[in-house]
């Protein structure tokens, strides 16, 4: 899926402070201006990434999941289903 699908991707290395710390999630939330149920949580790891997330408010999507998670929204088994969630 190229890159142009997504309005924003935030790195560690935008904000200056890695997951799960919850900065980069309210960095996405202020740069958007967009309320948080209208973002997409895309990650591998629950804690790390959906947790944080959730917390805020965002929708969040299990990548690689082998279970269903009790904490994402959505749980796909490869990163190829994304496509469908936000196309």
């Amino acid at each position: 899926m190229p890159a142009e699908t997504f309005e924003e991707m935030v790195t560690a290395e935008t904000v200056g402070i890695t997951k799960p710390h919850p900065e980069g999630f309210r960095y996405i939330l202020r740069k958007t201006g967009l309320p948080a149920e209208q973002h997409l949580m895309i990650g591998d790891r629950e804690g790390v990434d959906l947790v944080p997330a959730k917390a805020l408010g965002m929708k969040t999507c299990l990548v690689w999941a082998k279970n269903s998670s009790s904490i994402a929204n959505v749980s796909l088994p490869t990163v190829y289903g994304v496509a469908n969630l936000v196309g």
